[in-house]
């Protein structure tokens, strides 16, 4: 459906931040951009006006970039004005931009205790480096689904991080390798054994249970889809991009994966994006499925106090000349002021 109206035409993009706007202040252009108050208990909120052209024929695509393009201000905005400006809601010519928005919520179910309590005591007995990073995923597997509404990208991210917490050190033997999946993703003389991306993708094919790995069938596609993840994963930490479309829409389309093709210096690679409700689903099966192989290893131990005290102790270097130092003594902030080596 192709639209009707005027070449262009107005958006109005209400935004809440920390930040207030002083009493009277009106409307305020920026460029091709426009802010003005709205009325609110505490000055917070406030309308983003800019004109879009209307030459994408595709209502739900029009929405969606629309919607991109008030995020990129309002990201700027955050930055320059130190403050958090949150998008609230969007309207064009009175419609609402925000149409087929995926809702990454878990499903709500009673706890299952008795399970909690099994694996409890696999990782009990896990060595004490494994527990470490175990803790470590679980942190970062709960900082993941916290946020999947608000900052998907990061949840993404924080997913392959949570296999990371534990992927990187495993050793992993050239001849246990399929090199033709890894060589056809990135090049044919790609033979890394201690590359972190093929760590990732091997570490989640050795400890996904059984009936998962059978519900995913071909192996080597499961692996193209793991590198994806990593290769979206590098995409938000080297240059900041944003989570891939195909991954919101493999979702929207309940797939796998969706395949698209970017850019190398040795021409295109192609991508499966994974959806991010896959991902997460493979990440906490790994997980499990690495305590039910890897525990039993010591005694069952105590792990979430011990690991909470080492979490807090550092050898901190201390000033010249600094009284003697008695073991177990309680350093108070005046005592961190005065002696802690630092830059001021």
């Amino acid at each position: 459906m192709k639209f009707v109206e005027s070449p262009h035409d107005e958006v109005r993009i209400r935004f809440r931040s920390n930040n207030f706007l002083l009493a009277k202040t009106g409307k305020i252009s920026i460029g091709d951009y426009a802010i003005e108050q709205t009325p609110s208990s505490d000055n917070s909120e406030a309308i983003l006006t800019f004109r879009v052209s209307k030459d994408i024929p595709d209502k739900d695509m029009f929405f969606n970039l629309t919607k991109l393009e008030a995020n990129y201000f309002l990201s700027f905005l955050s930055l320059i004005s130190l403050s958090n400006c949150e998008f609230q809601a969007g309207l064009w010519n009175l419609e609402n931009i925000v149409t087929r928005e995926i809702k990454y919520n878990l499903t709500r179910k009673p706890f299952n205790f008795d399970e909690t309590r099994e694996y409890y005591q696999r990782v009990c007995s896990l060595s004490d480096e494994d527990k470490r990073r175990f803790v470590n995923a679980c942190k970062r597997y709960r900082q993941a689904i916290s946020i999947f509404e608000k900052e998907p990208v990061v949840s993404f991210f924080l997913l392959v991080v949570a296999i990371e917490c534990l992927s990187n050190s495993i050793v992993v033997l050239e001849s246990d390798v399929p090199w033709d999946v890894y060589q056809s993703f990135y090049d044919p003389k790609f033979r890394n054994i201690k590359s972190k991306s093929l760590k990732f993708a091997e570490f989640v094919c050795r400890y996904l249970p059984p009936e998962v790995v059978k519900e995913e069938g071909d192996m080597g596609l499961l692996r193209k889809r793991l590198l994806s993840a990593y290769h979206i994963r590098n995409g938000f930490v080297h240059d900041g991009e944003d989570l891939p479309a195909p991954v919101t829409i493999a979702d929207f389309l309940k797939r796998r994966s969706i395949a698209y093709a970017v850019k190398t210096k040795g021409g295109e690679r192609e991508i499966r994006a994974p959806a991010m409700l896959w991902l997460e689903k493979i990440v906490v099966s790994t997980l499990k499925g690495y305590l039910a192989r890897e525990s039993g290893k010591n005694q069952p131990a105590s792990v979430f106090r011990e690991q909470a005290r080492e979490a807090g102790i550092y050898k901190t270097k201390l000033r010249q000349p600094h009284p003697a130092i008695e073991k177990y003594q309680v350093m108070d902030s005046d005592f961190a002021k005065r002696f802690f080596e630092g830059d001021d």
